[in-house]
Protein backbone atom coordinates (compact mmCIF):
# COMPACT_ATOMS: atom_id res chain seq x y z
CA UNK A 1 0.00 0.00 0.00
CA UNK A 2 1.58 3.03 -1.23
CA UNK A 3 1.25 7.00 0.33
CA UNK A 4 -0.70 9.23 -1.58
CA UNK A 5 -1.33 12.70 -1.97
CA UNK A 6 -4.41 14.60 -1.52
CA UNK A 7 -5.23 14.19 -5.65
CA UNK A 8 -5.00 10.81 -4.77
CA UNK A 9 -1.60 10.25 -6.94
CA UNK A 10 1.06 7.86 -5.13
CA UNK A 11 3.34 10.85 -3.40
CA UNK A 12 6.76 8.40 -3.54
CA UNK A 13 8.60 9.93 -6.32
CA UNK A 14 10.23 7.50 -8.36
CA UNK A 15 12.92 5.30 -6.59
CA UNK A 16 15.69 6.28 -9.18
CA UNK A 17 18.16 8.40 -8.08
CA UNK A 18 16.52 8.26 -4.61
CA UNK A 19 19.53 7.06 -2.56
CA UNK A 20 22.24 9.50 -1.42
CA UNK A 21 25.39 9.48 0.65
CA UNK A 22 25.43 12.12 3.52
CA UNK A 23 28.56 14.24 1.96
CA UNK A 24 26.00 14.08 -1.24
CA UNK A 25 23.40 15.90 0.94
CA UNK A 26 25.98 18.06 2.38
CA UNK A 27 26.94 19.57 -0.68
CA UNK A 28 23.49 19.85 -2.45
CA UNK A 29 22.25 21.60 1.01
CA UNK A 30 21.44 25.35 0.64
CA UNK A 31 24.33 27.39 1.69
CA UNK A 32 24.18 28.32 5.73
CA UNK A 33 22.48 31.85 6.09
CA UNK A 34 21.41 34.27 8.76
CA UNK A 35 18.70 34.97 6.36
CA UNK A 36 15.66 33.56 8.18
CA UNK A 37 13.00 30.95 6.12
CA UNK A 38 9.72 32.33 5.54
CA UNK A 39 6.91 30.21 4.04
CA UNK A 40 5.67 31.64 0.64
CA UNK A 41 3.11 30.16 -1.23
CA UNK A 42 0.84 29.22 -4.41
CA UNK A 43 -1.01 26.54 -6.23
CA UNK A 44 0.47 25.17 -9.29
CA UNK A 45 -0.52 22.25 -11.69
CA UNK A 46 -0.42 18.57 -9.85
CA UNK A 47 1.62 17.46 -13.18
CA UNK A 48 4.52 20.24 -12.59
CA UNK A 49 4.31 19.09 -8.72
CA UNK A 50 4.88 15.51 -9.72
CA UNK A 51 8.20 16.24 -12.20
CA UNK A 52 9.38 18.52 -9.07
CA UNK A 53 9.33 15.23 -7.11
CA UNK A 54 10.62 13.07 -9.48
CA UNK A 55 13.48 15.65 -9.96
CA UNK A 56 14.65 16.59 -6.78
CA UNK A 57 14.66 12.40 -5.52
CA UNK A 58 16.53 11.76 -8.85
CA UNK A 59 19.12 14.51 -7.81
CA UNK A 60 18.56 13.87 -3.96
CA UNK A 61 17.60 17.41 -3.08
CA UNK A 62 13.95 18.36 -1.61
CA UNK A 63 11.15 20.77 -3.70
CA UNK A 64 11.94 23.47 -1.49
CA UNK A 65 15.88 23.83 -2.85
CA UNK A 66 14.00 23.50 -6.22
CA UNK A 67 11.78 25.82 -5.82
CA UNK A 68 14.37 28.12 -3.29
CA UNK A 69 16.84 27.92 -6.98
CA UNK A 70 14.28 28.69 -9.36
CA UNK A 71 12.91 31.50 -7.72
CA UNK A 72 16.97 33.57 -7.44
CA UNK A 73 17.36 32.13 -10.88
CA UNK A 74 14.40 34.35 -12.17
CA UNK A 75 14.84 37.05 -9.96
CA UNK A 76 18.77 37.89 -11.45
CA UNK A 77 17.45 37.14 -14.56
CA UNK A 78 14.70 39.60 -14.49
CA UNK A 79 15.25 41.66 -11.59
CA UNK A 80 16.18 45.50 -12.24
CA UNK A 81 19.33 45.65 -11.70
CA UNK A 82 21.22 47.37 -8.94
CA UNK A 83 17.65 47.17 -6.75
CA UNK A 84 17.89 43.37 -5.20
Amino acid sequence: MGATDQGGQDSRPEEKGAEMTAATAEAQAPPATDDPLVQFGGRIPASLRRRVKVVAAYQGIDGQTILRRALEEYVERHGPSGLI
